[in-house]
């Protein structure tokens, strides 16, 4: 059985290309907002990742990031975080909330995150999270 990857981005194209890219490989469920989010979470689906732009519209400044850490349910499911935040800032808010991976949303040129420098960098990430993380 393929290993689960809920996906939450409010960017149609990011949760397009995330499926595309992991879908060979894993069964992927995306989200547009963190209510989906912890709406499926709810209904006892148990993803062996989550990967999670922290600044969504419903759940800004890390809501979502928050509570699936504090879960005693979700708690133990690996967080990516994938933002357009300073890297500074995010590996500062990472460090506070328990996450290990976290990536920027940006190409080489600093172009917004559908560049292949950036996609490239996500599957070479994966490649280290099946290390970090056993489960997926």
């Amino acid at each position: 059985m393929k290993k689960h990857i809920l996906a939450v981005d409010e960017s149609r194209a990011i949760r397009f290309l995330i499926q595309t890219i992991f879908k060979s490989n894993y069964r992927v469920t995306t989200a547009p907002d963190g209510l989906s989010a912890m709406y499926f979470l709810s209904k006892g689906n148990n993803p062996d990742i989550i990967i999670v732009d922290p600044e969504l519209p419903d759940m800004p400044n890390w809501e979502l990031v928050k509570n699936l850490q504090s879960s005693g349910l979700y708690g133990d499911i690996p967080v990516v975080v994938l933002t357009n935040g300073n890297a500074e800032e995010v590996k500062t808010k990472c460090d506070k909330y328990g996450v290990k991976v976290f990536f920027i949303k940006r190409s080489s040129r600093g172009v917004s995150g559908t560049g292949g420098f950036f996609w490239a960098k996500i599957i070479r990430g994966f490649r280290y999270l099946r290390k970090a993380f056993p489960r997926i």
